[in-house]
């Protein structure tokens, strides 16, 4: 049977959320009836944190988009880019690489990066490392960032 897909997903995305459904439908001349429990997806691509100064950006863990680091922790921030030359790259970190701490502080939200970076970053502070502790492959690392060097903006 040919189905109008948009009306489809549009009554799907009409389901509220966390309640189960159930749906009849036909496949090989049967008749078969599923249940689905519909959740909320939040931004299909999520939100991103530009960290200039050390060359890379980070994401938070999102379990529909990034299902693999989503198995390895449920709530986090991950490497989402590395600039190439840049001194994340330098550092040795790499793309998908869950951030736990920097400098031993948690990290579990782009704010908690976010405020971390700002401080490190800043005029006053005169440091140029920081230690992150990263999850990569599900083993848990330590790698240090050096961010002494500047990398001119492309």
């Amino acid at each position: 049977t040919d189905v109008d897909l948009p009306a489809a997903r549009a009554r799907l995305a009409g389901l509220p959320a966390d309640k189960e459904a159930s749906f009849e439908i036909d496949r090989d001349d049967q008749a078969l009836t599923i249940a689905l429990v519909p959740t909320i997806k939040g931004k299909v691509e999520g939100e991103e944190l530009d960290c200039p100064r050390w060359n890379m950006t980070v994401k938070t863990i999102n379990k529909f988009e990034n299902p693999d680091l989503y198995f390895v922790r449920k709530e986090g921030v991950f490497i989402f880019g590395v600039k190439f030359p840049g001194n994340a790259a330098s550092s040795g970190l790499r793309r998908n690489d869950i951030i736990t701490k920097i400098d031993d502080k948690p990290v579990n939200t782009l704010e908690d990066t976010k405020t971390v970076y700002e401080s490190v970053v800043d005029a006053k502070s005169k440091r140029t490392r920081i230690t992150l502790e990263i999850i990569r492959g599900g083993i848990t690392r330590q790698a240090v960032l050096d961010f002494s060097r500047e990398y001119k903006s492309d």
